[in-house]
This record gives structure tokens, C-alpha cells and sequence, in this order.
């Protein structure tokens, strides 16, 4: 009777290719959780780049078309924008939070109505209508910079607008506040800034 060799894979062999399948596991691994990281910080800058847009676009419209006065400056604690009807009120450097806010956290970051006499003694806080008021800030953002500068009929808007928490933030109530270069968490963390030149219409 004929014996037959059987080969097998020794230990080392399978303690050999149990390591590098270990190591494209944890390559496979590592990408993926870079590219999650990755696909969450492009979302909030593209939240924070429609939120400038979407507020410099606004108050464009309102100084161009308002056909009224345009007033802007700080109001007590806060800022202000008149024109024409349309009036806002804001606060710089504080995030947004809905539901309980602590620390430089606040429940109004940027709001806007609209008024029959806009001026600047009738815009407070307290002359605000909560029923038709409209908060222009997403949950979780602030508004680090919106200041108007003046020459004759042409109006320049900055708007400069910051998502994440304090600790992500480099000067986080100041208007160069900047996301933390190598820190974990930093993938919740976007800012956009937005230069606009408008010209009054009416």
C-alpha cells in the first residue's frame, strides 16, 4: 500500500498570515474611520457656508430694496441692523443652544422681524414679537463676526460663522475664533467667513 505526503501550514506560516490579515483589518479600519471624519467635517463647513450665505443674502436684500433708513451698531450688550422695516438683533461669540444653554452658550444668537418704525430705540430684545421673530443661526452655531461698513450708498456685510463647542475653539468669543488644529473632536468644528458689496436700490 502507497503512503501519500499530506502538506499543512506550519505555525509560524499561520501566526505569519494571521498578522498581516491583522494589519489590513486595522488599515481598512483606520481609512474608514478617517474618511467618516473627513465626510463629517465637509458637512458642517457646507452648513456653515449656507448659514453666512443664507444671512448675508438677507440683510443684502433688506439694505438694497428696504427703501428705509439703515442703522446698525451695538445695543447694549448686543447688535443691532435696521433697514427699513426689517430689523435684527444679535450677539457675537455666543453658541446657540435650544434647550437649557450654560457658559457663553444663549437661546438667541441672530433674530429678525419685521417692524412698522424701526429704529434703534425700538430694538431690544424685548421688542421683539417671540410669535413672528426668526432665529437665522442653526443649534450648536455662533455668529463670531457681522459688521456693516458704510461708504456713501455702498454697504460691505461681513459675516463670519463658527460651529462647535467652546473646548474645539481657538478664542471662541472672539471675531478670529478658529477651529484647533490636532485635536480629537475637531471634525465638529467649521468656520466660513463672507465678504459682501451691496449697494441701497431704494
Amino acid at each position: 500500500m502507497k503512503k501519500t505526503n499530506q502538506y499543512g501550514f506550519t505555525l509560524i506560516e499561520l501566526m505569519i498570515a494571521t498578522t498581516v490579515f491583522s494589519v489590513f483589518l486595522l488599515l481598512i479600519t483606520f481609512m474608514t474611520i478617517r474618511i467618516g471624519k473627513l465626510f463629517q467635517k465637509g458637512v458642517i463647513v457646507s452648513r456653515t457656508q449656507e448659514t453666512a450665505r443664507t444671512i448675508s443674502s438677507e440683510i443684502s436684500r433688506a439694505i438694497q430694496f428696504s427703501g428705509g433708513d439703515v442703522a446698525f451698531g451695538p445695543s447694549g450688550t448686543n447688535y443691532f441692523i435696521c433697514a427699513g422695516s426689517q430689523r435684527y438683533m444679535y450677539t457675537l461669540g455666543h453658541q446657540l443652544f435650544d434647550s437649557a444653554p450654560t457658559g457663553t452658550q444663549v437661546s438667541h444668537v441672530l433674530i429678525s422681524d419685521t417692524s412698522p418704525a424701526c429704529s434703534t430705540t425700538a430694538v431690544n430684545m424685548a421688542a421683539f414679537n417671540p410669535a413672528t421673530q426668526r432665529e437665522l443661526i442653526p443649534n450648536r452655531t455662533r455668529l463670531s463676526n457681522l459688521t456693516i461698513q458704510q461708504a456713501g450708498k455702498m454697504y460691505t456685510i461681513t459675516v463670519r460663522v463658527v460651529y462647535g463647542d467652546d473646548d474645539l475653539l481657538n478664542n471662541p468669543q472672539a471675531i478670529n475664533a478658529t477651529c484647533k488644529g490636532n485635536q480629537v473632536g475637531t471634525e465638529y468644528c467649521g468656520m466660513s467667513e463672507l465678504i459682501t458689496t451691496v449697494q441701497k436700490r431704494l
